[in-house]
């Protein structure tokens, strides 16, 4: 009886009046039907209930949501309800979609809706095809590649390898590169170190052209000279301008008056020049100690 007098009510109230916008009270997701309150009463004061009213589109509307309500034809009774109505009791997080991101956040961050633009961090590159969006690991301030007049850029741990004419030097994160000295009779040039770094070590390259002359400024102690290979010839001048010794080290299986190193004093020069003793393998001979 109590169903009964329900529906006579709702029927009714949707033949005396046409409403535009109502408050969903319940819900039948089954049914694709709700129960709306429009404000109607009936003659005792008491609130009409819309019932089985349909939802279109498929998104149920929640209880508590305002609504908007629309007639398919001339009839009362053909009322359906078209969507919900931002603000008031409808905030945007309320709003439910099918088959799309609502919404998006990082860690615990308060969730983000509408148009989001991801940003490259650190360390990251982004880059978009269509739908589709790459994080990758790249960009950030260090070097990514490195190449020759347009070349295929080269990327990892890169050696510079130095060419005729062409002497490089390594100073921490510096690298030098300088014409080679010219050979001839003229005066010798002069390299000048003063590290930065400690321990500190020199490399004399490989492909220098002799004779070479080192001036060493305010070395450490402990400092090193690395010297290239005995094929490379000489002489080699050292000199130390510094409170501590200079060691020199000869490469591979080369020594140094039959020594796998030679330290030299404070203040003091070291000139070397090499003899092969047998194919491949070389001496350099101390014929200046100061």
């Amino acid at each position: 009886m109590l169903i009964k007098n329900i529906d006579e009510q709702s029927y009714h109230a949707r033949a005396d009046r046409r409403f535009a916008q109502a408050q969903v009270i319940a819900v039948d997701p089954v049914m694709h039907t709700c129960t709306l309150d429009a404000g109607a009463r009936d003659t005792a004061g008491n609130a009409v209930y819309l019932q089985g009213v349909a939802f279109s589109p498929q998104t149920p509307p929640s209880p508590g949501d305002m609504v908007s309500l629309q007639y398919c034809n001339a009839s009362p009774h053909s009322m359906v309800v078209t969507g919900g109505q931002l603000g008031g009791q409808n905030p945007q997080s309320s709003l439910r979609t099918v088959g799309s991101v609502s919404s998006i956040a990082a860690g615990g961050s308060a969730p983000l809706a509408g148009a989001v633009q991801l940003a490259a961090g650190s360390g990251i590159a982004l880059s978009q095809s269509a739908q589709t969006i790459t994080i990758s690991a790249g960009g950030g301030t260090g070097v990514s590649g490195i190449s020759v007049n347009g070349g295929t850029a080269a990327a990892g741990s890169i050696n510079f390898a130095a060419g005729s004419g062409v002497v490089l030097t390594q100073n921490g994160q510096t690298i030098t590169i300088a014409a080679a000295p010219a050979a001839g009779n003229g005066a010798w040039p002069v390299t000048v170190w003063t590290p930065k770094v400690s321990p500190a070590v020199y490399n004399i390259p490989a492909a220098v052209q002799m004779p070479f002359v080192l001036v060493a400024n305010n070395v450490p102690a402990g400092a090193t000279v690395n010297l290239p290979s005995g094929s490379a010839g000489g002489p080699i001048v050292l000199k130390n301008y510094s409170s501590n010794g200079l060691t020199a080290v000869p490469s591979g299986s080369d020594t140094i008056q039959g020594s796998s190193s030679w330290t030299f004093n404070p203040t003091g020069e070291l000139v070397l020049i090499p003899a092969e003793l047998t194919a491949g393998a070389y001496t350099w001979l101390i014929i200046s100690l100061g």
